[in-house]
């Protein structure tokens, strides 16, 4: 495939992760914009919204499947990461244990910037997920003969 368009993927996929994944925008602009004060009076009663306890989340999301906010949570939090591998090792040239490894950089700052700006919940469970996803990807990548 050409550079330029594994550039285009690259970028494409960059803009949905960050509008839907990290600032977690679902359509409703007055949603979006209370989530950081509804984190920050959280914290200010002294509870949190992070997990730092690994498979605590997956437990109960795993204990209430088919319910779809267990399917959404699951599901939401392998699928973004699968095709990440594939777009580095495409549009940077990079091995794919290099891709694996930037892919795990990604999923564990996007948890510190969730956690450290108050844009979301950081959940151990979610880099767990998001690295099934870069395995699977990576995996998949690999699986692919090369033209």
């Amino acid at each position: 495939m050409k550079r330029w368009l594994w550039v285009t993927l690259f970028a494409i996929w960059a803009g949905l992760f960050l509008v839907f994944f990290v600032l977690k925008f679902d359509g409703n602009v007055f949603q979006a914009l209370e989530i950081r004060p509804n984190i920050l009076a959280t914290r200010a009663a002294g509870d949190s919204t992070d997990n730092f306890v690994p498979l605590r989340s997956i437990a109960r999301y795993v204990a209430a499947w088919p319910e779809g906010y267990a399917v959404a949570n699951l599901l939401g939090n392998i699928l973004p990461f699968v095709p990440l591998p594939a777009l580095l090792v495409g549009t940077f040239r990079v091995k794919a244990r290099a891709a694996l490894l930037v892919s795990a950089c990604t999923i564990l700052a996007v948890e510190v910037a969730q956690h450290a700006c108050a844009i979301g919940a950081a959940d151990v469970d979610d880099v767990i997920l998001g690295l099934i996803g870069c395995a699977l990807g990576t995996a998949a990548s690999l699986a692919v003969p090369r033209a």
